[in-house]
């Protein structure tokens, strides 16, 4: 009787001890996997996150850098642009009444001189400006 009863026991006790291994298992591989699947949201998220932000940032400053570098130069040229036309038109009325109120040789030098600056380049503008006003 007494033996019966130590290997019922003992039946017993293996018994518990698998189904504490197995619920210890199956309890560890349930948390761990939600850890990691956790984990891996989390990873993914910011990962997402992160690089919608640096695309986002880096096409916003791309853009703005863009627009107020073409805004730059579209004002650069128009305000040079306008600048050239009014001096040119300064130029062309100076010379037209110079020339209307003084005909002479000098006057030819002065129109060969204007004519090369308007033809050929803006290059000696300002040593003609310099020769018209101070000489």
């Amino acid at each position: 009787m007494s033996i019966l009863v130590l290997v019922f026991i003992f039946i017993l006790t293996l018994i518990f001890i698998f189904i504490f291994i197995f619920i210890s298992i199956f309890i560890f591989i349930f948390i761990f996997t939600f850890i990691f699947i956790f984990i891996f949201i989390f990873i993914y998220i910011y990962i997402y996150i992160y690089i919608y932000i640096y695309i986002y940032i880096y096409i916003y400053i791309y853009i703005y850098i863009y627009i107020y570098i073409y805004i730059y130069i579209y004002i650069y040229i128009y305000i040079d642009i306008y600048i050239c036309l009014y001096l040119y038109l300064y130029l062309y009325l100076y010379f037209y009444f110079y020339f209307y109120l003084c005909l002479n040789l000098y006057s030819y030098l002065h129109l060969y001189l204007y004519l090369r600056l308007y033809l050929h380049s803006n290059l000696y503008l300002y040593l003609y400006l310099y020769l018209y006003l101070y000489l």
